[in-house]
């Protein structure tokens, strides 16, 4: 009987020592995996089980008779990597190939919107100039563990990007890293690795369409601006180049941008004196300043057109042809015309004819004297004021 009352004793001391672990496991702070009654996806109350190197989650759930695996692809929910438009920095990717590998994989930045792996991801977004700053076209050159970054890289537009990365293998990767494969990237379907957002700070984009040689004016408005950031205009195509490139001889003359009196942050005003397509080269200035691959002797931000590297707009100008105008033949005393060909042309308009060594748009851009007022002769009876000084065009 003793021995019976023993026993369940024990017996009843198990089943409290069993019951104080349950207690236990219930109260415990560690996140609980649950399962997406839809999707059969694992969840965690609170707390995300994706991350940004992770191109995909595997599951298994078992039951007593069977196992079950299931892959589902993951999206980045890291914050975004930054840069600022027009500035040389870092881009960084994750990999887990083995090390000296890493330089047979690839990345591409891709506009808002567009997933990896979908058409077109194995070609770099536009917004990357120059294409290979960087070493960017090509595998990265730096690597710490999983992390691999490239340097001076440049993102010309503003706006947030998406970042695809391609990740190596053995089998095809080729000279870059002492191998005889064809390489692994050549595909878009290559680029699956989802590496996040890449946001490129700056100025909103702006298009204007200004009246030749009047003023007008150029606010800009986003982030990353500063009382010390700059813009100039640039003659776009075979006229010019791209921004943060030097600009061509002649080209400083076609155009000027002016601080706005008014004091307004990023407030300028500008006038353009060709009629040709323009970019808005913007310089970020700023703390931003000896970020551009070199040091400013004078210390000051913004000085040099290579410091411009970001395009925030276009300029289109209305007004009369100025580009192949075919010279006027004149014979000195001898009556003239002169035809203005255009858009956005009126009948208050008027031209002036300056001396050949003078600018115009000066303060005192005049007529030449040898431009006579008056028109004599003829078979007139009197002579009659010129257009050209007085009247304008005729309305007809």
């Amino acid at each position: 009987m003793a021995a019976r009352r023993r026993a369940s004793n024990s017996l009843s001391i198990l089943l409290l020592f069993l019951l104080a672990i349950a207690s236990l496991a219930v109260n415990d702070d560690s996140p609980v995996v649950q399962h997406d009654s839809a999707s059969g996806e694992p969840t965690v109350p609170g707390r995300s089980l994706m991350t940004a190197s992770s191109t995909s989650t595997t599951t298994a759930m078992e039951t007593n008779t069977t196992t079950t695996t299931s892959t589902t692809t993951t999206t980045s929910t890291t914050a975004p990597q930054q840069l600022v438009a027009g500035v040389f920095g870092r881009l960084i990717a994750h990999t887990l190939a083995p090390e000296g590998l890493e330089a047979a994989g690839r990345v591409r930045l891709r506009p808002l919107g567009k997933d990896c792996g979908d058409p077109g991801t194995s070609v770099m977004d536009v917004s990357v100039q120059p294409p290979c700053a960087g070493h960017i076209c090509r595998g990265p050159v730096h690597r710490l563990g999983s992390e691999v970054w490239w340097e001076g890289v440049r993102i010309i537009h503003a706006g947030v990007y998406h970042m695809c990365w391609c990740e190596p293998r053995r089998d095809c990767a080729g000279l870059e890293v002492g191998l005889t494969g064809p390489g692994c990237c050549l595909e878009d379907a290559n680029f699956t690795q989802d590496e996040g957002w890449v946001e490129v700070l700056g100025p909103n984009w702006m298009e204007r369409a200004p009246v030749l040689g009047r003023p007008f004016p150029l606010a800009l408005t986003g982030t990353a601006i500063y009382s010390s950031s700059r813009v100039l205009l640039r003659l776009y195509g075979e006229h010019g180049g791209a921004c943060g490139e030097g600009r061509l001889e002649g080209e400083p003359e076609a155009s000027s941008v002016t601080l706005s009196e008014d004091g307004v942050l990023a407030a300028f005003e500008a006038r353009i004196f060709r009629r040709l397509r323009y970019l808005v080269c913007w310089c970020a200035g700023g703390p931003h300043a000896g970020t551009y691959g070199w040091i400013d002797p004078m210390g000051l931000p913004c000085t040099s057109d290579l410091e411009f590297g970001a395009e925030v707009g276009v300029v289109v100008p209305e007004g009369p042809h100025t580009e192949d105008l075919v010279p006027i033949q004149a014979v000195v005393a001898v009556p003239f015309s002169v035809e203005v060909i255009g858009d956005g042309l009126v009948i208050g308009d008027r031209v002036r004819i300056v001396s050949g060594a003078q600018d115009c748009g000066q303060d005192d851009t005049e007529n030449h004297p040898a431009v006579a007022p008056y028109i004599c002769g003829r078979g007139q009876v009197s002579c009659i004021l010129s257009p050209i000084i007085f009247n304008g065009p005729p309305i007809d």
